[in-house]
């Protein structure tokens, strides 16, 4: 009778999803926020030489300090089967996609960097282990923010 209890239970077990995914995500994230960062540098420097009033310089490197944040809860949590550091990291990154909308001025990096980043986003949320109850959660807030970006 235990033996069934604990095939049971092992069934119950949720394993993390995508791990070596969110490794390699997570590294590339790393690697990009120096060079999103030179570049939002230089757009921030030509945004003051010409006084025209943009700020994607400033955001430019928001939107690179987010994909470094979420590239470390990447990797630092790639293993884990909780759903907070996953809903965080798609958090920032979908900020960061709202600031590429916004913020772009006369610079279109912004814009891919924004989309890259909803990319990534969406990677992470459809990578948390989920029970049925997690389907719906991440159905919710990505039919939520699919909304709040089309407006």
């Amino acid at each position: 009778m235990e033996d069934n209890n604990m095939n049971y239970e092992e069934q119950e077990q949720i394993k993390p999803r995508w791990v070596l995914g969110k490794l390699i995500i997570g590294i590339i994230s790393l690697v990009l926020f120096p060079i999103i960062g030179l570049q939002s540098c230089a757009a921030g420097v030509y945004n003051a030489v010409a006084a025209n009033n943009e700020a994607s310089g400033s955001f430019g490197f928001i939107v690179g300090l987010n994909l470094m944040i979420s590239g470390i809860i990447a990797i630092a949590a790639r293993k884990s089967v909780k759903k907070a550091p996953w809903i965080v990291a798609a958090v920032l990154l979908w900020l960061n996609y709202f600031y590429g909308k916004v913020f772009r001025g006369s610079f279109s990096d912004l814009v891919i960097w924004g989309f890259l980043s909803f990319a990534i986003g969406v990677f992470y949320l459809f990578s948390i282990p989920r029970t049925k109850k997690g389907y719906a959660i991440v159905g919710a807030i990505s039919a939520v923010y699919l909304l709040i970006a089309l407006i």
